[in-house]
């Protein structure tokens, strides 16, 4: 779920220093949420 809030996010935002964060952080939480 908040995999989807972030791309949701940072499309509105086309920061590249915001996107790499938020693409680092969705894809700790799939490492968390499905090991």
């Amino acid at each position: 779920m908040y995999g989807f809030v972030s791309k949701g996010n940072f499309s509105s935002t086309p920061s590249r220093l915001e996107r790499f964060s938020l693409e680092r952080a969705s894809a700790l939480d799939n490492l968390f949420l499905f090991p």
